[in-house]
């Protein structure tokens, strides 16, 4: 109700008025939770536009296309959501650096859908490719955003998980590292964000599938 109110408000200003276009932005995330093919074809328009008025601002265009990406996702074009996901950040890497805010969060957009979906989508060489990021990328974030930070902590645990879930090409120390990395992540997380974070929780539910298989016993790491 919000993006619609904000964008009906804006509707009536020029086509690169910059706040009709963060007022169509507005929209999108208002439809993408319950309508995402809707939000898909406003984020696409608001894209379009930024490339049209705003050509020498990339970094509003790249917000959108993140957000394109996650559209895609939440309808299932999982590979085409990582096309972009991975624009994104190559574009903010070269833009702006490895040691960008942004860019490190875009890193982690991309690492954590590969790992998400590598094995729905048959590619099982994204599993090291996302470890191949978050390995270099993991000192980046903690200098620059913070060991604690939670998005350090979710590079982190990306960086494990792609480990984990592909065992058969790690060796005996990338698996014992994963799980070293995946105790620490939670006991920080735990400590930091508390016990009902989503993070946390997650992390736990990672721990407890792996004890159960029996992938690696977590517990006595």
């Amino acid at each position: 109700a919000l993006g619609w109110a904000c964008w009906k408000t804006y509707l009536g200003r020029p086509e690169a008025d910059s706040t009709r276009l963060a007022a169509m932005t507005r929209l999108g995330n208002g439809l993408m939770p319950f309508h995402p093919d809707g939000a898909l074809v406003v984020y696409q328009a608001t894209v379009a536009a930024y490339r049209r008025f705003h050509p020498r601002y990339p970094s509003a265009q790249l917000v959108c296309q993140n957000n394109i990406a996650g559209c895609m996702s939440s309808l299932g074009r999982h590979a085409d959501a990582i096309v972009i996901y991975r624009a994104v950040y190559e574009t903010r890497l070269a833009t702006y650096g490895n040691s960008d805010p942004d860019t490190i969060i875009s890193m982690y957009n991309l690492s954590a859908s590969l790992v998400k979906w590598a094995e729905k989508e048959g590619k099982l060489d994204w599993f090291a490719e996302a470890r191949s990021l978050t390995r270099g990328q993991i000192p980046v974030a903690q200098q620059v955003l913070g060991p604690t930070h939670e998005v350090t902590l979710k590079i982190r645990a990306t960086y494990a998980d792609a480990i984990r879930c592909d065992m058969e090409n790690c060796s005996r120390e990338e698996m014992m590292e994963a799980a070293s990395v995946l105790t620490d992540v939670a006991h920080t997380a735990y400590r930091v964000l508390g016990a009902e974070h989503p993070l946390t929780r997650e992390i736990r539910v990672i721990i407890d599938e792996s004890v159960r298989k029996g992938i690696f016993d977590l517990r006595q790491s």
